[in-house]
C-alpha cells in the first residue's frame, strides 16, 4: 500500500452474503443496511448469479470541450480531478451551470468483481448527494449512464476550495475567519450524521471545501466520493480508502469509522489552515500494524493561534475516537464559544437552571418558554415570525428556554437527534423568508443549562442570533407575513401599514 492511496479491499467472497433488496449489492449477511445504497437488509433472498459478461468495464472516452451529455449538457472544460472521478464545467441549454463528475477510467485488467465495486461507489456517491438539501452542501440533479461511463450532475458553486485559498494567501488567515468556515462545516455534518442510517463523509479536507463567491463567506462540503453510510455492528469499513494526514487511524481498517473519524478530518483541515503544515508529513508507517499520528502542539508552530483555538484542534485529533469530541455539535459549540467571547468582549454569560438570567429582553432580546413536549414544533410555529420581524428592524437574538416574564432559566430538553432536528426546523423555516438571506448570516446556539457547577444532561438554551442588514428590503415569513419587532414583541403589519413602510423605507433609501 502506498502512502497516498489506501487499498480497496473487497467483501470476501467466502463469506456469507446476500444482495441488497434495492441495489442488489452484495452484503454480508448480519448486515442491517446496505453498504452501498443505505437501504434497510430486510430481504433473505439468495445471492443471483450474474453473468460475468454484464460486469465488464463500458468503453470510457473522456469527457472533452463540445461534448453534449445526454443531450442536454454541453462540457465547457475540465476543472478538476479527485481519487474517482474528473470533474468538468458544463451548461445547459438555458445557460445554467453544472458540475459534470466522471467516473475514473478502469484501471487494466481489473477484475469484474473488483469493477463493480468501484461503480457502486460512485453510484452511492449520487445517491447520497441527491437526498442532501442543505445550504453547505451540494445537490446532486442528475445520474447519466453513458458511452463515457457514470457521470454525476451537481449544481456548480463558484469560488476557491480552502486548499486554493492557503495556496494563494501570502499573508497567514484570520483565524476568526478559519472558525467560521468551520462553524459551517460543522452544521453540514451534523445534519450528515444525523441521517438514518448516517452519512459519513471520510474525506474531509481543503480540497473538499470551496468558499463561494461573496461577502458572507459562505462555505459547501464537496468531495463524497468516500462517503459511505455507518452500518451497526460492522466491526470495520468495507475499504480502507482515505488521504493521508486527513484520515483518522481507525480508517486505515482498525474499526469501522463513525462521526467522530470526520471530527478528526475537520482537526487536521483546521491545523493545516492554521500552521499552513501539511499533516501528510506528519503521519508515519511501514505497514498498517506501525502508524505513527504525530502532530505537534498547533500554538507551537504558529505562536498567533491562540491556546483556546489549538485545544480544540487538538482535541479533535486525538488518535482514540473516544477522546474527541463525540459529535460534530459539540465541536461546533466550542468554536462558536470562543468567537462568542471574542465578539462580546467579555465571558458568555453561564444559564444556570430555575435563576434568572442577567439580561433583561430589549428591543433586540426576546425570551421564550417552551411547554410543549415537542420543542422543535413549539419553535418552527414562531422563529421565522421573530426573524422576520428582527430582519426588519435592527437584528437581535431570540432565546428559547427562558421565561419571558421574569428571566429565569428553564431550558429546553433536547437529545443529540432533537437538537438535529431543532436546528432543521429553524434552518427551513429561515430559508423560505423572503427576499432570500445567505443561511450563513444566522447563527443557531445551543447553551449548555447548569445545575450545582454541572452540566444538566441535554438541557440546553437554544438561541437564534439574526444578522442586522444594512438594506431597505422588506422581508416577508414562509406565510407570506411582514412583521416588524417592538419593545413588547413583535407586530404583524397590516396591508395598508405594509405599504407605509415600503414608502418610509424608500423615503430613507433617497435621504441616503
Amino acid at each position: 500500500m502506498s502512502k497516498s492511496n489506501y487499498q480497496t479491499t473487497i467483501l470476501p467472497t467466502g463469506s456469507p452474503i446476500r444482495p441488497c433488496p434495492q441495489c442488489r449489492t452484495p452484503n454480508r449477511s448480519e448486515a442491517r443496511y446496505c453498504r452501498s445504497c443505505g437501504a434497510a437488509m430486510d430481504e433473505e433472498t439468495p445471492l443471483p448469479e450474474t453473468p460475468a459478461a454484464s460486469l465488464e468495464p463500458a468503453e470510457h472516452a473522456l469527457l472533452e470541450p463540445g461534448m453534449l451529455v445526454d443531450d442536454r449538457y454541453t462540457v465547457v472544460r475540465q476543472i478538476g480531478e479527485g481519487g474517482m472521478g474528473r470533474v468538468f464545467l458544463a451548461v445547459d441549454r438555458a445557460g445554467r451551470k453544472y458540475v459534470l463528475k466522471q467516473m475514473h477510467k478502469p484501471v487494466e485488467h481489473i477484475e469484474n468483481e473488483e469493477y463493480e465495486v468501484y461503480l457502486r461507489s460512485f453510484q452511492r456517491e449520487a445517491n447520497i448527494l441527491s437526498s442532501l438539501p442543505h445550504p453547505y452542501l451540494p445537490i446532486a440533479r442528475d445520474f447519466v449512464v453513458t458511452p463515457q461511463n457514470p457521470v454525476i450532475v451537481m449544481d456548480f458553486v463558484e469560488g476557491r476550495t480552502l486548499a486554493e485559498v492557503l495556496e494563494q494567501s501570502t499573508n497567514p488567515l484570520s483565524e476568526n475567519r478559519i472558525l467560521r468556515w468551520a462553524i459551517q462545516v460543522c452544521e453540514a455534518l451534523s445534519y450528515l450524521h444525523s441521517k438514518k442510517p448516517p452519512i459519513i463523509h471520510r474525506n474531509i479536507k481543503p480540497k473538499n471545501i470551496i468558499l463561494e463567491e461573496g461577502e458572507d463567506e459562505r462555505v459547501r462540503l464537496i468531495g463524497f466520493g468516500l462517503a459511505r453510510y455507518y452500518i451497526e455492528d460492522l466491526e470495520r469499513d468495507e475499504d480502507t480508502l482515505g488521504t493521508q494526514g486527513y484520515s483518522p487511524p481507525e480508517q486505515y481498517g482498525s474499526a469501522q469509522t463513525d462521526a467522530r473519524s470526520d471530527i478528526f478530518g475537520l482537526g487536521a483541515t483546521l491545523y493545516a489552515l492554521l500552521s499552513r503544515r501539511d499533516p501528510a508529513e506528519l503521519v508515519q508507517f511501514d505497514d498498517l500494524d506501525q502508524l505513527q499520528f504525530s502532530y505537534p502542539d498547533l500554538h507551537s508552530l504558529n505562536p498567533r493561534v491562540s491556546h483556546a483555538v489549538s485545544q480544540v484542534v487538538m482535541k479533535a485529533l486525538q488518535a482514540e475516537p473516544a477522546r474527541r469530541y463525540q459529535t460534530a455539535e459539540e465541536m461546533k459549540a466550542a468554536l462558536q464559544a470562543i468567537l462568542d467571547q471574542r465578539q462580546s468582549g467579555a465571558a458568555a454569560e453561564k444559564f444556570i437552571r430555575n435563576r434568572p438570567v442577567s439580561s433583561e429582553e430589549t428591543f433586540n432580546c426576546e425570551f421564550k418558554e417552551i411547554r410543549e413536549s415537542e420543542p422543535s414544533r413549539a419553535i418552527s410555529r414562531l422563529v421565522d415570525k421573530y426573524v422576520v420581524a428582527y430582519l426588519n428592524s435592527e437584528g437581535g437574538r431570540i432565546y428559547w428556554g427562558i421565561r419571558d416574564d421574569d428571566r429565569v432559566v428553564v431550558g429546553v430538553e433536547a437529545d443529540y437527534r432533537e437538537r438535529d432536528e431543532i436546528r432543521k426546523c429553524i434552518m427551513d423555516k429561515i430559508m423560505r423568508i423572503q427576499p432570500s438571506v445567505s443561511p450563513s448570516a444566522y447563527r443557531i446556539n445551543f447553551h449548555k443549562v447548569f445545575e450545582n457547577d454541572q452540566p444538566v444532561r441535554d438541557l440546553y438554551i437554544v438561541e437564534v442570533v439574526v444578522p442586522r442588514l444594512q438594506t431597505n428590503l422588506l422581508y416577508f415569513s414562509s406565510d407570506g407575513e411582514v412583521y416588524v419587532k417592538t419593545e413588547a414583541g413583535k407586530k404583524r403589519l397590516t396591508g395598508t401599514e405594509i405599504q407605509d413602510e415600503i414608502i418610509r423605507r424608500l423615503q430613507r433609501g433617497a435621504r441616503a
